[in-house]
């Protein structure tokens, strides 16, 4: 029962949040109607979305972990430390809650425009931890009650110590080495397979109790409602219900059609034809693992017939899957933006070229391995073919000239125009192609609301740490110590960038990253001479690669399991083809043209 209240709010609130900002720049061009209090009402809604779905994920058990080490310990012990994760994460969320509460009664004001109190932000975080309490208790009483207890316990004297740690860490002068102590309590927890949003969490828990009154429970609550509110990111959850619209309807498969019909006849066309929709996907949706999931499940027999081992297949669809993800829209770009203080829409312009030069390496690499591997080259399809898989994806192609001419044109922000992105793919799906039906729409909603609540609680509690890190110093003494080390030289500095990121970007989850790093390494950057749109776009880049490299990286798994391949047997591949992603990478660094050409050319670089 429980559960359906949370999933009807959700809906309700996605729903209202989807027709709000649509709604915004046609009021604002076609009557031209200003809406003060759009960006605060949009904020409210989407932060309630996020705070429920995340706590409807992590009883799901859908949120990011890292469970490598768990695969290796016995059962009973595993049973114990997921016991000791689901006190803590509660414990982490009880204190959220209260913080909220406190929030609540300490804002003052009204909404703008509206005689609705500012107070009322607060209430999506306290709605979401009184939820997370209940699936909390809910999983425990699932759980051996052995296993509880002494998860319990060992979960009661870990949060004592993050209690009673701020007696070592009172100087501020300390601040450095309180931080860097909750680092390795984060790395410790990640190892144990504490969902990542929960390991920051709890982390800044401790960093906030040994700042001695530099942050406030307020504060911290404040900073989470704000951060799930924050406009820019609210296109987040917009990009994600495109992408799973379409693919609950046939744009995917008609996509793919267009990619087979051009390049389906050279060596290895089937590979070929995963990498070119993986662009062409990415380009469309924004949300890579929905490009993931869709080109995957489409090409996974094709492949087989075409000569390509399942284990080889994996390997080009990660690969491809690192290319892609700089095609705008991206849900990743935004997250870099949102840490690096760029625009959207100059991330989003300057993505195009280097995802094709990455998409070229790819490309030669595939051919090579065709011609060894002895594929044998398809029919060339005729033109009327081509003409007529053309004309039958023509609206699902029409998607990103609504976004990237929308941004250019300057006729709405990316938030609003990923908005009238999905209210377009809800009319191709169901009123021309005919092939989504409106019971798939519920469905669609709360995957989106979940994937959202996941992805953004992360952001949320990761800022919570880059917060403190700023107070502690530790920008600017990783960016010296990585200047330093490099003579000066911006071009050694981004090599050391990328050579830092691709290990952590595997041992840390994507969106935690893309928050964390920019905001870390980017002021050093500056000062030597580094442009910040080149400079995000490596981070990026970087950090999707370490997310897809075994044996830690979760897309690989993500990957490997859509395609039904043997985990060991796809290293080897995985390995050689992100080493071209590697070397397409450094091409990037060398020449930064590539990336700021586009934006250069629409004046906006």
């Amino acid at each position: 029962m429980v559960e359906k209240v949370a999933e009807l709010l959700m809906f309700a609130h996605l729903l209202a949040a989807i027709l709000l900002v649509a709604a915004i720049p046609v009021l604002r061009f076609g009557f031209d109607i200003g809406v003060g209090w759009g960006l605060e009402v949009t904020g409210y809604l989407v932060s309630m979305l996020v705070f429920l779905g995340s706590a409807t994920a992590f009883h799901r058990g859908e949120h990011r972990s890292l469970r490598l080490l768990l695969d290796y310990m016995p059962s009973g012990v595993v049973s114990i430390i997921d016991s000791f994760t689901i006190w803590s994460s509660a414990a982490f969320m009880a204190v959220l809650g209260y913080a909220g509460v406190l929030d609540f009664r300490a804002s003052e004001g009204n909404v703008i425009g509206l005689p609705i109190p500012l107070s009322v932000m607060a209430i999506p975080l306290i709605a979401g931890a009184i939820l997370m309490l209940i699936y909390s208790a809910d999983l425990l009483m699932k759980r051996p009650l052995k296993s509880v207890a002494v998860g319990g316990l060992c979960s009661a004297i870990f949060v004592a110590g993050l209690l009673f740690a701020h007696a070592l860490f009172l100087d501020l002068q300390d601040l450095r080495t309180a931080f860097l102590t909750f680092l390795v309590v984060m790395l410790v927890l990640l190892l144990l397979g504490t969902p990542v949003a929960f390991c920051f969490g709890l982390a800044s828990l401790g960093v906030l109790w040994s700042s001695d009154g530099l942050h406030t429970l307020e504060g911290m609550a404040g900073r989470a409602s704000g951060d799930t509110a924050e406009f820019l990111l609210t296109a987040i959850p917009f990009f994600i219900a495109a992408g799973l619209l379409m693919e609950s309807g046939d744009s995917t498969g008609r996509l793919i059609s267009v990619f087979r019909a051009f390049l389906g006849h050279i060596r290895g066309g089937v590979a070929h034809t995963m990498v070119g929709s993986m662009y062409g996907m990415s380009g469309v949706s924004g949300s890579e693992a929905a490009d993931v999931a869709a080109v995957g499940t489409v090409l996974r027999e094709p492949m087989i017939e075409d000569g390509w081992s399942r284990e080889e297949s994996t390997g080009i669809l990660i690969a491809a899957c690192v290319m892609g993800a700089t095609v705008p829209p991206s849900i990743g770009l935004i997250v870099v933006a949102a840490g690096a203080q760029i625009s959207v829409g100059t991330l989003f312009i300057a993505g195009f070229l280097p995802a094709l030069a990455l998409g070229f390496f790819l490309f030669a690499a595939v051919y090579v391995r065709a011609v060894i591997k002895g594929v044998p080259r398809r029919e060339k399809a005729n033109w009327s073919s081509r003409a007529r898989a053309v004309k039958a994806a023509l609206f699902a192609f029409g998607l990103p000239l609504i976004v990237l001419g929308g941004i250019v044109g300057g006729w709405g922000t990316p938030t609003e125009l990923s908005a009238l992105a999905v209210l377009y793919v809800l009319v191709i799906e169901m009123l021309i192609h005919r092939s989504l039906r409106l019971r798939a729409l519920w469905k669609v909603g709360i995957e989106t609301c979940v994937m959202t609540g996941m992805i953004m609680f992360i952001v949320a509690t990761a800022s919570g740490f880059v917060h403190f890190a700023t107070f502690a110093s530790i920008p600017q003494s990783i960016g010296r110590t990585m200047a330093d080390a490099s003579g000066g030289s911006a071009t050694v500095f981004l090599f050391f960038t990328v050579m830092a990121l691709i290990p952590l970007g595997m041992l840390m989850e994507g969106m935690a990253a893309l928050l964390v790093f920019p905001a870390l390494l980017m002021p050093q950057a500056l000062l030597l001479g580094v442009d910040p749109v080149h400079y995000a776009i490596l981070m990026f880049i970087a950090v999707m690669i370490g997310g897809n490299l075994p044996p830690i990286g979760a897309g690989y798994y993500f990957a490997a399991t859509i395609l039904k391949a043997d985990l060991r047997k796809a290293l080897a591949p995985a390995y050689g083809y992100l080493l071209v992603m590697v070397v397409g990478l450094a091409l990037l660094i060398l020449v930064p043209d590539i990336t700021l050409a586009v934006p250069r050319l629409f004046g906006i670089g």
